[in-house]
């Protein structure tokens, strides 16, 4: 025979449906922000603020291909006839689009110190 100390309420614990219609949602926090950044036509979530505003102010083609290498995995030849181009001209774009990334990033957290 179970001691009745040791019994659990059913009732009382949350169902996984409870969790998604919000009952219990003020319980959870999600401890990262969402910021919105739109490349090619696609909207791609980061979690910190200073990568979205850095790749907002890029130029479009060095966006583009950020998102194509990074977010899309195309590869640097595939990039390279995208843009009419050989596989060594896409690296160089990417490589400049990542340069141009840093230099920003730098200005950015100069400006906030």
């Amino acid at each position: 025979m179970k001691d009745s100390k040791n019994k659990v309420n059913t009732t009382q614990i949350a169902k996984p449906a409870e969790l998604v219609n919000g009952k219990m949602n003020g319980l959870f926090i999600n401890p990262y922000e969402e910021y919105s950044v739109t490349i090619c036509g696609q909207t791609i979530m980061l979690t910190s603020e200073e990568p979205a505003e850095v790749l907002s102010v890029l130029p479009e083609k060095k966006r583009e291909i950020i998102y194509l290498y990074f977010f899309g995995r195309y590869t640097q030849q595939e990039i390279g006839e995208i843009y009419g181009r050989c596989r060594s001209t896409a690296w160089y774009h990417i490589h400049s689009a990542l340069q141009m990334l840093h230099e920003e990033m730098e200005l950015l957290f100069h400006e906030e110190s």
